[in-house]
């Protein structure tokens, strides 16, 4: 079975509740896309013909997956209907986008219960995704599959206005496992209380306003890396994308931090030619490869 689940659109809370059509399904019928596929039999569109049916599958023993509906524009999303085959998530996101490029997470669970999960988030954009990364069926070869994936919601007025994206967004201080992310603040009519940190498209951490800096710590040596930013007020509305600032971590050889020196050195077993020996493991910041042995 194949193995792909998405659907965009930007995070959006009103500050004051505001009059807007009664919700409706928007998803049925539109366009959709997934990240491999799982066959012919189980394409993308099965997920919103509103037949039970059918069903979409992505491909067989992959994570993560996703698949993705087009709403066709911007809209107030605020109830996500996921009906499961066997074959479900036990962790996923749903996420949102206006581009199909930069995703807001609306919805976050490492508990995925499979059969019919309806949810209420708080969103807007113009595409939705589910985002699979741990199946259900682990033991197996199976991947993920839904059998309807319904977006609800309006195509009325935005609630709430975000804040303005952040601006020149760079990173300094790269070392083989970290660096630091320095951005201009973003402005708001209500206030902004944090922003979200991205990885190529996959949320990464959420941070406070204040500092608009941060260190990325865990990288990983001799790896590309491109971060944006998106800014988030008092009333959860999210802001588009800041730049992207790409860079790649230098080799590991270039750490210059020692690891620390192994400890209790003893002797497990002694024969007429030989010794064993065991001793407390050394850490590092990049991680230790190997021990040398020294005699006399």
């Amino acid at each position: 079975m194949a193995t792909a689940l998405a659907v965009a659109v930007t995070s959006l809370v009103s500050a004051a509740p505001a009059a807007v059509a009664a919700d409706v399904l928007l998803s049925q019928g539109k366009p959709a896309t997934e990240s491999a596929s799982g066959g012919a039999n189980y394409a993308p569109k099965n997920a919103f013909d509103g037949n039970a049916a059918t069903r979409w599958a992505s491909k067989s023993n992959t994570d993560p997956a996703w698949i993705r509906v087009d709403l066709g524009a911007s809209a107030n999303i605020s109830r996500v209907r996921l009906q499961w085959d066997l074959s479900c998530a036990k962790a996923y996101r749903v996420e949102t986008s206006e581009n199909d490029s930069s995703w807001t997470s609306i919805y976050n669970t490492a508990d995925g219960k499979g059969g019919v999960e309806d949810l209420t988030v708080t969103g807007r954009g113009r595409y939705v995704r589910v985002y699979g990364t741990t199946r259900c069926r682990t033991g197996t070869s199976y991947g993920y599959s839904l059998q309807e994936f319904q977006v609800f919601g309006s195509s009325g007025p935005v609630e709430g206005e975000p804040p303005t994206a952040p601006t020149d967004l760079v990173a300094s201080d790269i070392k083989p496992d970290s660096a630091k992310l320095t951005w201009k603040p973003s402005t708001d009519n209500v206030g902004v209380t944090s922003y979200e940190i991205y990885n190529l498209g996959q949320f990464v951490k959420s941070v406070p306003a204040t500092p608009t800096s941060t260190v990325m710590t865990g990288l990983k040596p001799n790896t590309m890396y491109g971060f944006y930013v998106n800014a988030k007020d008092a009333a959860g509305n999210i802001s588009q994308a800041s730049n992207t600032a790409e860079f790649k971590t230098p080799p590991a050889e270039d750490d210059p931090i020692p690891p620390t020196a192994p400890k209790n050195l003893r002797s497990t077993g002694v024969t007429a030619n030989s010794v064993s020996l065991a001793w407390d493991a050394a850490t590092d910041n990049v991680g230790v490869t190997r021990y040398e042995i020294y005699t006399g």
